[in-house]
């Protein structure tokens, strides 16, 4: 039983002997089974502090060893042994009861090491019959200003640093794999998703930023960017490339997939606007302005052995108004010509062949 003291209280020291040959005496504190009811529990408890600056610690610490390994320290809860039955709950948290004040940190590591430090994992466990447990990661909600944030990185290094993975789990069946979402906090006004690829402080290139579809044994996936829906205008979908200090930005190139081994066939290239019942929307293709000479807009197809592709600009057809129009124009100028509309049909380099093609202009 315990008793008051005026100044400190004296300490209690619970040991086994010391032990020169084998291993020493292990220490046991365990409560009483129980038949029927609940069986005891196993309580240990610092002391709190009236008016002192901080109450007593709790340390739970294994044993280190001068030539092998240290001992583990472990917290496990108690097994369930009935059918439908479910094991005990490990709970580690830091309270604070104070009013304006903060709750304590929670702060699980592994120890540090003049070799290479322990790794730290969190799993939950493994199931035979259902699914496994799920692993969840959040801050704690806040009815003041904001909540906590939730930050994943890896450490830093005089070397390479450590990469952070991010990954579903596969299938070893013929099940999915699994999903993987980033998305942000709906509000007000919804949170953003930034995927930014680290900078350099070199001369080398920054981190790249790679978004690709997986591949399967009949169809790959499909890659799709979309902006979100709004009630009154859709949201803009905009895909730039990078500019650059002391020469030219980076280029921009779309190109569709090319077929397998045999390069047999390449995929479509479509860029259009959304139908409507009312007006579509425009499809503009042009070069940026400049200070002194704006870019060329090309439209070629590519060369082909048995014979290349056409070049097709034609206007909508309309059921009731007039069709559209289409319309060459050259550009104009201020101080100088303007510039020349030039129509040429292809010229033939066979020694054997008929003729050129014609420049044909006709009406409807």
């Amino acid at each position: 039983m315990a008793t008051k003291s005026s100044g400190s209280s004296g300490s209690m020291f619970l040991a086994t002997g010391l032990s020169t040959v084998g291993s020493s005496g292990n220490v046991s504190l365990s409560s009483g089974d129980s038949l029927v009811g609940s069986a005891g529990s196993v309580t240990l408890t610092a002391g709190q502090s009236s008016a002192g600056p901080k109450g007593g610690s709790v340390v739970l610490s294994a044993g280190a060893s001068l030539a092998g390994a240290g001992g583990d320290a472990r917290v496990v809860s108690g097994a369930a042994q009935g059918a439908l039955s479910s094991g005990g709950v490990v709970l580690l948290s830091a309270d604070s009861l104070g009013e304006g004040g903060s709750s304590g940190l929670v702060d699980i590591g592994s120890g540090q090491s003049r070799g290479r430090s322990g790794s730290l994992r969190v799993v939950s466990g493994t199931s035979k019959a259902s699914s496994s447990g799920d692993v969840d990661v959040a801050s704690g909600a806040s009815s003041g200003p904001g909540s906590g944030a939730v930050r994943v990185s890896s450490g830093s290094s005089s070397g390479d640093a450590g990469a952070v993975e991010v990954a579903a789990g596969s299938s070893t069946s013929a099940g999915s794999g699994g999903s993987l979402d980033l998305r942000s906090g709906s509000g007000a006004a919804g949170g953003a998703v930034r995927v930014i690829g680290g900078a350099s402080a070199g001369s080398s290139a920054g981190g790249a930023v790679a978004i690709e579809a997986g591949g399967g044994a009949v169809d790959g996936g499909v890659l799709a960017l979309s902006s979100g829906s709004g009630s009154t205008k859709g949201g803009s979908l905009e895909l730039r490339a990078g500019s650059g200090s002391s020469e030219a930005g980076g280029n921009f190139s779309v190109a569709s997939g090319t077929s397998g081994s045999d390069k047999s066939a390449s995929g479509s290239v479509v860029v259009s606007s959304a139908q409507a019942e009312g007006s579509s929307g425009e499809v503009l293709l042009g070069s940026g302005d400049a200070g002194k000479e704006s870019g060329s807009l090309k439209m070629v197809t590519g060369e082909g052995v048995a014979r290349s592709g056409s070049v097709l600009l034609g206007a909508g057809k309309s059921a009731v108004g007039p069709g559209g129009d289409v319309s060459l124009i050259s550009g104009t100028s201020s101080e100088s010509s303007g510039g020349h509309l030039n129509l040429q049909g292809g010229a033939s380099l066979s020694a054997s062949s008929v003729g050129g093609g014609y420049a044909r202009v006709q009406g409807g």
